[in-house]
């Protein structure tokens, strides 16, 4: 199993930690970011196994890629990488509104599977 991760800020960041913690999950995660500072502090801190400058070589050949970018960019990054997702991969994304999103996605999607999903985060008491 090979997760990329796009976008290794808070919720990126956090989701690797958790799959590199997990000792039931024996895959590899790679992950993007676009400041070569993030992408070093991803390694350092063992958050992923490889980081890559480019989305096509993090997306390229996961079987389930996780956007943790705003909402505003999750139809930008799928409009942009669609031609390099894995045939018969999963593509999600954790962005906190789903309308927008899945209505201009999902016809995007000729090799790769769109599931909208949306993080639980947070608490009741606060976002």
């Amino acid at each position: 199993m090979r997760i990329a991760i796009i976008g290794l800020g808070l919720m990126g960041g956090s989701l690797g930690l958790a799959l590199k913690n997990n000792s039931a999950f024996e895959g590899t995660v790679v992950g993007y970011a676009r400041s070569k500072e993030t992408r070093d502090r991803a390694l350092a801190m063992r958050v992923c196994d490889e980081v890559y400058a480019d989305m096509k070589s993090a997306v390229c050949e996961a079987d389930i890629t996780v956007l943790c970018v705003p909402v505003s960019a999750v139809v930008e990054i799928v409009r942009a990488e669609k031609n390099f997702f894995k045939r018969g991969s999963v593509v999600t994304d954790v962005g906190s509104t789903k309308a927008d999103i899945m209505r201009k996605v999902k016809p995007l999607m000729k090799q790769a599977e769109f599931i909208g999903s949306h993080p639980i985060a947070g608490s009741e008491m606060s976002g």
